[in-house]
This record gives C-alpha cells, structure tokens and sequence, in this order.
C-alpha cells in the first residue's frame, strides 16, 4: 500500500492506494481483480454520472467486462451522516 498526501478541492488529504497491477509486484501475477473487488458506491454528487462513466471505463480497463463493471458501479444519493 502507497500512502501520499493529496490535495482535491483545497482540501489535504491522506490517499493510500493499492498496487494491484501485475507490473508493479509479480507476487500479485496470480490475483485476479475481478474477484475480489465487490462494488463502488458514488454518491452523494453534483457529478455522479460523469463519475460512474469514469469508474466503469478504468474498470474495463482493469480487466472487468463492461456489463459487469456497470452493474458494480453504483450511485447514491444518501449523505453519510456524523
């Protein structure tokens, strides 16, 4: 896992990214993407729709069929509450 601070919006943040690119590490040639990951929940957003386009695409990219990467992208209009 890389950690790296960002700024999006103005705002710092923390990211922590996780390689999971076979050309990173050869010890994740075996692991296939598209079994472990579950779904991505966008939301609440005033861009959800490009953004669900964006997920979907760097998903079939990562190796998930498109119809599949469309049904694991899902977008929400319920904001998380403190």
């Amino acid at each position: 896992m890389e950690c790296s601070n960002k700024v999006t919006n103005g705002v710092p943040q923390v990211v922590y990214s996780i390689p999971l690119d076979k050309t990173v590490s050869p010890a994740l040639y075996a692991l296939e993407f598209s079994r472990i990951f579950d779904r991505l929940i966008i939301g609440p957003s005033t861009y959800a729709f490009p953004m669900y386009e964006a997920f979907t695409a760097a998903l079939t990219r990562a190796g998930i069929p498109s119809e599949l990467a469309k049904q694991k992208v899902c977008v929400s209009g319920i904001p998380i509450r403190t």
